[in-house]
Formats: C-alpha cells, structure tokens, sequence
C-alpha cells in the first residue's frame, strides 16, 4: 500500500499530539553525532568564555609587571641623583679642607718671617750692647738667642702637629670616598640584578600568554604551554625509572619552560631556553636538554625564545635542522 499525501498530514497531526513520537522520530531519523551537536556547542561555548576569561586575568598581570619596572626605575634614577648629589657635597668638602690648609700653611709661615724679624732685631740690638758693654753684652745675646731657639722650636712643632692633623684629615676623607664609592657600585650591581630578574619574569609571563601563536607561525599546532610541576613530576619518574641519572634530571629541570605540540611528524615536546638577548650558550643548553627530555618523555625539540639574537646564536641555529626559534620586539 502506498504512503499518500493524506497519510503524510494525518502522521504530522499524530506527531503534534505526542512529543514522545516526535522524539523517538528524531532519533531514529538523526544520527548519535548530529544528536549531540547542541550540548557540544553549549560546551564550546562554554570553554571559550573560560578562555577570555584567562586572558584578560593574563593581560592585567603583565601590565601590573610593567607598572613595577616602571617603579623600580624610577626608584634607581632617584637614587643615583641622591648619590651624585652626596658625591658633589664630598668634594666640596674636600675643597674646603684645602683652603683650610692653605691657610694655615700661609700663617705658619708668616709666623716664621716674624720669628726671623725678631731675631733679626735682637740681633742688631745685640750689636749695639755690645758697643756699649761687651760683658754684658755677650750675656744678654746669649739669652736672647736662648729664647729666640725656644720659640722657634715650639712654633715649629705647632707646625708639625698642624700638618700631621691635616694629613691624618685628608686620609679619612680619601677613605670616605672609597667607601663611598664601594657602597655606590654595590647599589648599581643590586639594582641591575634586580632589573634582570624583572625583566625574566616579564619575558615568561610574555610567552606563555602568546606561546600557541609564536608556535603557530612555526607550523607547530595545539601547543600547550604545560605547569612546572607537571613536566617536572615526569622528569622526576624518567629518573625513577632509570632513564636519567640525577646529575641529567638536575639539568633538565633548569629548562625555563616545557611545552607540548603537534608538528608534521606527530606529537613533540618542546626544550624552551628564555633569554632577553639568546647567544650561543642558550642554545647549546637548549640542544643539550632536548636530548635529555626525548630520553624521558619522547621525541623533543629544541627552542629559544627571546627580544633579540646575537649573530653566533643565528649562525649556531643554522647549523642545527631540528631546532626552533621565537623572537618578538621588546614593545610586545
């Protein structure tokens, strides 16, 4: 018996009148995948909120990061003026002693020139006694030249004290300085470190928020940026199981970072050495522990990432087929 039109309108009226059937209808007609279409797009969705939600928290991080090397020198810039300023008041210091010095240097001698007047002048007075009284005379140049010597000799060690005081003076001041400038190399060391290390953690905040597009642009897909501990947790049971001793866990777990990808031959994961400026040493370790990963995990890859490479680092990667390399402007 043929299905006609009319049977067609009666079966949509039975369907309108029990949902039942019109479930039941649908699954036999639809297949399971087209089925679950609508839960995995609520599902997709879902994810993707989730996604923007994790970049946004990122993208706050790094500009707080920014704000704090902002701060950090300007901090530095106000403490060099302030030790500019301490080593301008020192030196003027040092010009004020000087003067100081010169001065009494000057009325030392002055003292002197009238020290050798007066005697100039008991002289000539001796002189005339003598005309007058040679026997008393003698007696009384005698005795003025006694005390000429006592007074020559006592302004004379005033003149030694002084002048060992204003030795002794310009030693503490030279000893001053020194540590000044000590204290002011230590600083600028501290505070370059210091710089450094920011500018690290910026670095691996930058890639792990922007990995999976640099990774993109190198043919490398689903990259995954994974947390220390977990790469590090397989590094540990790669030496449990004997496939690395402890000095070569110890190395692979100075990595800066692991990340997993697919490439054209299938599943990789990644060796990332970070370095603001990568050289010929970066890479080197970076070859040197992607070996060590591919004993534990698998196939493994080497990867730099970094502001800016030196020419040996680009000649050294060169050299190398299997290995990677990421580079962005500093701006980024």
């Amino acid at each position: 018996m043929a299905f006609t039109v009319a049977d067609f309108h009666d079966l949509v009226t039975l369907l309108d009148k029990n949902p039942d059937w019109q479930r039941e209808l649908r699954r036999l007609i639809l297949s399971d995948e087209l089925l679950a279409l609508p839960a995995e797009f609520h599902a997709l969705a879902a994810a993707e909120a989730h996604v923007d939600e994790r970049l946004a928290s990122m993208l706050a991080t790094h500009e707080r990061i920014e704000q704090q090397l902002l701060a950090a020198a300007a901090n530095a810039d106000a403490r060099f003026a302030e030790l500019r300023a301490n080593d301008q008041r020192l030196a003027d210091q040092l010009t004020d002693v000087k003067a100081r010095s010169d001065e009494q240097f000057a009325e030392l001698r002055a003292a002197d020139q009238r020290l050798a007047d007066q005697l100039s002048a008991a002289q000539a007075r001796s002189d005339e006694q003598f005309a007058a009284a040679q026997a008393r005379s003698d007696e009384q140049f005698v005795a003025a030249q006694a005390r000429s010597d006592e007074q020559f000799a006592a302004a004379q060690a005033r003149s030694d004290e002084q002048v060992a005081e204003l030795h002794a003076a310009d030693q503490r001041l030279e000893g001053r300085l020194d540590e000044l400038a000590s204290e002011f190399h230590d600083f600028r060391r501290h505070t370059e470190n210091r710089l450094a290390n920011l500018d690290g953690a910026s670095l691996e905040q930058q890639f792990a928020m922007r990995a999976p597009a640099h990774l993109g642009n190198l043919s490398l897909r689903r990259a995954r940026v994974l947390p220390t501990a977990e790469w590090v947790s397989k590094v540990e049971d790669a030496v449990d199981a004997g496939l690395l001793n402890e000095n070569e866990g110890s190395d692979v777990r100075n990595l800066d970072a692991v990340v997993h990808a697919q490439d054209a031959a299938g599943d990789v994961w990644l060796a990332v050495e970070l370095s603001v400026t990568v050289d010929v040493h970066d890479v080197d370790r970076a070859v040197r522990r992607a070996s060590l990963l591919t004993r534990a995990l698998g196939r493994a890859r080497p990867l730099v990432a970094g502001q800016r490479l030196t020419e040996g680092a680009k000649r050294r990667l060169a050299s190398i087929p299997d290995s990677l390399c990421v580079a962005w402007p500093a701006s980024r």
